[in-house]
Order: C-alpha cells, then sequence, then structure tokens
C-alpha cells in the first residue's frame, strides 16, 4: 500500500492535483491512498506533521476492507510533499523529533519512501529559505524546540529515516537539494538509492507526478515500485 502526499511547496495544491499519477501506481499493484494537508501561511508546518499522521490513522482503520498489508505500507511524495513525508517519518521513528513538533505519530509504519524532487531544505539563502521559515515554523522558531530539525540533516532526522528512493533530473530545478539530501544519507550509512535524469526539457520539476503518461514517468514509478518493494 502506498500513501501519496503532494507537492507545491507546503502552500499549494491538493489531491486531485496527483490522481493520475496515483492511477498509474495502481496499475502496479498498489492500493494507493492520496491524501491531502492544511496548507501555509493558514497553518505551520507542525500542523502539516500532523495532517498526515491523522490522514495514517484513518488509512490504518480502513485497511481491512479494502484488504491493504499493514505489514507493507510504504509512502511517496513530491516537491513539498517529499518534504514533509521526511519530517512525518523523522518525527515517527523518533520520539524527541515528534516532541519537539508536538506532534502524536500515527501506529502504520512507513516501510519505504519514494521522493520525487523534493523541496527538502527550507534554511538555505535562496529564495525558498528567505522567506519560508517563519511560515513554516513560526516568527521566533530560532529559539524553538524545533530549531535544529530545520536543517533536515540534523542526525535526529537523517538517520531516523526509511530506506529512501530519491528522483530528480537535469530540468529540475531543485536537483541541487536532491544531491545534497542524498549526500547526507550517504554520510549517515542510510539505506538510499537515486535516480538522476540528464537533461531533456521534457523532464522538469517532478515531472513524474505531473506527466505521468511519459515513458521516463513509468521508468521512474516502476523503479520506486521495484525498490520499496524490497522493505
Amino acid at each position: 500500500m502506498i500513501v501519496n502526499v503532494h507537492g507545491g511547496g507546503l502552500l499549494l495544491g491538493n489531491k486531485e492535483f496527483n490522481q493520475y499519477f496515483c492511477a498509474k501506481l495502481c496499475t502496479l499493484g498498489f492500493l494507493v491512498f492520496n491524501v491531502e494537508y492544511r496548507l501555509i501561511p493558514d497553518c505551520q508546518i507542525y500542523d502539516q506533521i500532523a495532517d498526515i499522521f491523522l490522514a495514517l490513522d484513518f488509512i490504518q482503520g480502513q485497511l481491512a476492507k479494502y484488504q491493504g498489508d499493514q505489514d507493507k505500507v510504504y509512502a511517496v511524495g513530491d516537491s513539498g510533499g517529499a518534504c514533509l513525508l521526511v519530517y512525518t517519518a523523522a518525527a515517527q521513528r523518533n520520539p524527541k523529533v515528534a516532541q519537539a513538533a508536538g506532534v502524536t505519530p500515527s501506529a502504520l509504519p512507513l516501510n519505504a519512501l519514494g521522493l520525487i524532487s523534493g523541496m527538502f531544505y527550507t534554511n538555505k539563502p535562496d529564495q525558498i529559505g528567505l522567506f519560508m521559515p517563519r511560515y513554516l515554523y513560526g516568527k521566533h522558531y530560532k529559539k524553538s524546540a524545533f530549531a535544529p530539525y530545520v536543517n533536515p540533516e540534523h542526525p535526529d532526522i537523517i538517520r531516523s529515516l526509511p530506506p529512501c528512493f530519491l528522483v530528480t533530473s537535469g530540468k529540475d530545478h531543485l536537483r541541487h537539494y536532491t544531491m545534497q539530501f542524498k549526500m547526507a544519507l550517504d554520510a549517515a550509512r542510510m539505506e538510499s538509492a537515486i535516480m538522476d535524469f540528464p537533461d531533456d526539457k521534457r523532464l522538469t520539476h517532478a515531472f513524474s507526478a505531473f506527466e505521468p503518461e511519459l515513458p521516463e514517468s513509468t521508468q521512474t514509478l516502476e523503479a520506486i515500485a521495484e525498490y520499496i518493494r524490497q522493505f
């Protein structure tokens, strides 16, 4: 079973963004739940993490109805959804992260993650990092218990993650985020793999989520499926 978390920079989007992407995952033999969460600036990232946990709790109650296997639960997210999944998975596996975020983790475990064009970093001096942190974490976040975790490479985050399959491409404007995050996973000796497509004007940011009919999108989804099924 796969839980899908849509992208949109944590600022916009809804589950309908990824309906065809999810339908494609279903053709690969997965039961797929496509979930939504509240958006910035009407909430903060802690609320979004809590929303994903509430969705997981709901899904857990529906698994018997849909004959889902609780021992084979995975999650896939693109862009901001990938970022949110990293923090959700870390909070689920590390009580210190959950306490700092003020969330109650779901008991439904995520065995592996597919992270497509992840917006992993919100603390860099770029267009994202210059304005996002105060909205995501609160105006005074630097004095909060969550402050160390704004950096996703913090050991409590990176070493708490399940196996991760990362996807990017030469025309992905956040490719450098994915490459840096993969290096951090490797440095921490965490299980991970990456698919990095060369420059192609068709293969832009999160192309496999937005244009699942592309041959490369099919290749991406098949690779994610093959990887996560190992765990």
